[in-house]
């Protein structure tokens, strides 16, 4: 997916709780994502509802709204940088 720069999941030791880790871009990368994996996305959510949703970025109001569901937990950007 264009976009999409790192996608981890993650369990604890005893395997009870999932981390997912998703970096992208920009916010159309991510709305491009939820697209092209909506439907799995879904089934995953009604199977295991996260009880945590932290984003780190400067979102666009539509992910905004389109996140608004999860009630996350919304980081802005400030600075920094990545090494590859």
């Amino acid at each position: 997916e264009p976009g999409l720069l790192c996608y981890e999941w993650f369990f604890n030791d005893d395997e009870t709780e999932l981390y997912a880790h998703e970096w992208y871009v920009d916010s159309a990368a991510v709305g491009a994502h939820m697209e092209v994996g909506g439907a799995e996305l879904e089934k995953l959510l009604e199977a295991a509802p996260p009880n945590k949703v932290d984003v780190y970025g400067n979102l666009t109001a539509e992910l905004r709204e389109e996140l608004a569901p999860f009630n996350p937990n919304i980081v802005p950007y400030w600075r920094g940088f990545s090494r590859p």
